[in-house]
């Protein structure tokens, strides 16, 4: 699984960690467009395959499926992994940005080589506070701030909004 890929405090390149991010996008886009809130995206539900080296997300036992009646009640959302995910996805209300939201952490997570669990928030605002010396370029460094962002309304909506950001 991907978790082998970015044990701390071991870092990716930038290229690498926008390769990556864009594999994982990919796979978010689909499930986004059959209406699939994954809730719990994180290093040990992305397992890469051997015979083409290509990521598949596992564990949808916390999907939810918008528009869907009697499907996943709020208490039924929870990521296993809560450093992977925001705070309405914690408080039962998940959005679409809510996995974007984890796939910023996973690409800070190998950037940084820090833990997810160990990257710092500042106490007044939640916004995500780089550690010292690992911050990417400033574009990229806008992009995953914006996927990472504690308000769920100023994130990227979609995959494709992030791809488009990255290939800008």
């Amino acid at each position: 699984d991907l978790s082998e890929e970015l044990k701390p405090p071991q870092r990716l390149s930038e290229d690498r960690a926008i390769h990556l991010l864009q594999e994982i996008l990919e796979i978010v886009s689909f499930i986004h467009k059959k209406n699939i809130i994954h809730c719990d995206i994180n290093p040990s539900n992305l397992i890469r395959c051997t015979s083409d080296s290509k990521l598949v997300l596992i564990d949808f036992g916390s999907a939810k499926q918008i528009g869907i009646p009697g499907t996943n009640s709020a208490n039924q959302v929870q990521a296993s992994i809560p450093d992977y995910a925001p705070a309405e996805q914690k408080n039962g209300n998940p959005q679409f940005s809510s996995d974007i939201y984890a796939v910023g952490i996973i690409a800070m997570q190998g950037l940084t080589g820090v833990a997810a669990k160990d990257i710092s928030r500042d106490p007044n605002t939640s916004e995500i506070i780089w550690p010292s010396g690992t911050k990417p370029s400033p574009k990229l460094q806008e992009i995953m701030e914006k996927m990472v962002h504690p308000n769920f309304r100023e994130r990227y909506q979609s995959a494709e909004d992030v791809w488009a950001a990255l290939t800008k």
